[in-house]
């Protein structure tokens, strides 16, 4: 793919070209600099707002993706923002997720439909945690009313992380532009992972995995945090904390509970501490509760209020960043 930059020297610059780097190492679609080819996509910035048609688009010779005023916070681990990667995003096949044909199982969208002929879901779960996905109270007339509720009520925080693009995002561009394809003798993935078209020897992993087969736990910023914890019967206290000093940085905690065979966890939260933003995605603990490993956690964060018993099955995925949570855990 090729592309033209008419920003100045400034933010949005930077993370256009950060987003650019980030779809080329987790795809297998390569980008360089436009000289002469009929077909690019072009970045600008005198217009308003974040916006690009969705998908390649046959009949315009160049594809524009408007950077805006407000729209230059680009993707990083460190960023507030993520509105770069959503319009590059777009010109690469990605919807957003409220649209996609199968979210009636997942959100409550009132009389909305669209012929299937312009969606391809390549059968992958409905995600809520899509970096395409648009906050609950986006477009609402009323500010304390959302506009998009989910049907597990528990997922409602989930809409509009800023992160960065989730595993469902990334998955999503391999299928579509066949990158396994790439990698005749690929390892046998785990836990919902795929292979990495760009080392054939390695699997792209859901959060909370790692390992070069998805079949270990993710690495967590610290060798004193992470790891797996076996549940008895009895009751344990498990006190997480993650303290920020000086510059922000992401910190991230992985923990797979699990349970003896024909068991399943039970997990009492006492108390959750840190910031509340939209998505809670900057503090907060993480639940994974669903068989299929590669949808976004469940957020929990004081906006929730949440507290009380969660039953999970013989293994649970937590992910905590950036914040104190107090758990039992039995």
């Amino acid at each position: 793919l090729t592309y033209l930059i008419l920003l100045t020297a400034g933010r949005a610059l930077v993370n256009v070209l950060r987003a650019i780097a980030f779809w080329q190492s987790e795809t297998c679609i390569d980008f360089r600099l436009h000289t002469t080819e009929q077909q690019f996509i072009q970045f600008i910035g005198n217009d308003e707002g974040c916006w690009s048609t969705v998908g390649k688009d046959d009949t315009l010779g160049r594809q524009v993706v408007s950077i805006g005023k407000g729209c230059e916070h680009g993707f990083s681990m460190n960023s507030h923002d993520t509105i770069v990667m959503p319009p590059l995003g777009s010109t690469r096949t990605l919807s957003h997720q409220n649209f996609s044909s199968i979210s009636t199982s997942k959100l409550a969208v009132t009389t909305l439909q669209i012929s299937r002929r312009e969606l391809n879901t390549y059968q992958l779960p409905y995600d809520v945690g899509s970096v395409m996905h648009y906050t609950p109270k986006e477009f609402s007339s009323y500010k304390k009313i959302p506009a998009l509720t989910t049907v597990d009520p528990y997922l409602q925080q989930t809409m509009g992380q800023l992160e960065g693009p989730s595993f469902l995002d990334v998955m999503l561009l391999n299928l579509h532009y066949n990158c396994t394809d790439r990698c005749p003798r690929s390892p046998t993935c785990q836990n919902g992972g795929f292979v990495d078209s760009r080392d054939c020897s390695r699997c792209k992993c859901p959060s909370g995995y790692g390992g070069a087969l998805c079949d270990t736990v993710q690495t967590s910023f610290t060798k004193h945090c992470g790891g797996e914890l076996f549940a008895h019967e009895a009751v344990r206290r498990f006190d997480i904390t993650i303290k920020q000093i000086g510059k922000k940085k992401t910190k991230q905690c992985f923990y797979h509970l699990k349970a003896p065979e024909g068991k399943r966890v039970l997990v009492n939260i006492i108390r959750v501490q840190g910031r509340c933003i939209e998505g809670c995605w900057e503090d907060g603990v993480e639940f994974k509760m669903t068989l299929d490993p590669r949808p976004g956690s469940i957020p929990i964060n004081l906006r929730l209020k949440l507290k009380g018993v969660f039953i999970f099955g013989h293994t649970s995925v937590i992910t905590d960043v950036g914040t104190s949570v107090f758990i039992s855990k039995g």
